[in-house]
């Protein structure tokens, strides 16, 4: 089982104030210093949607300037709380927060709000 799975902003979910591909990379090391094996990935809906068997998702993307289609929110709401409700954990990197606004349920999720 892998400890950590890193969902990194890229595409939609990237923006031009967060360097996701560097700050993903230092979160990985970190992990990886801690002693857990961790990979990261830029494909951010197929991630949300199946994080795969991992204890903890670290989530580390940027908000969409065009909201996501409805089906593709509802997936990664599905996943997502498939995950917790598995026993994984979610870590929201900073403006993660922020992102997946059309999803209800998404504060909740994370556990905070801006």
């Amino acid at each position: 089982m892998l400890d950590a799975l890193i969902i990194s902003g890229s595409g939609p979910y990237a923006d031009p104030w967060h360097p996701f591909p560097i700050t993903s990379g230092r979160i990985a090391d970190i992990v990886n210093d801690l002693g857990y094996s961790v990979d990261i990935t830029e494909h951010i809906e197929a991630g949300l949607r199946d994080p795969g068997d991992c204890r903890l998702l670290i989530i580390n993307i940027g908000n969409p300037a065009q909201p996501r289609p409805s089906e593709v929110i509802e997936a990664s709401r599905a996943g997502l709380e498939n995950h917790l409700a598995a026993g994984g954990a979610i870590l929201g990197m900073h403006s993660s927060i922020t992102s997946l606004t059309t999803m209800p349920q998404w504060r909740r999720i994370l556990g905070g709000t801006w």
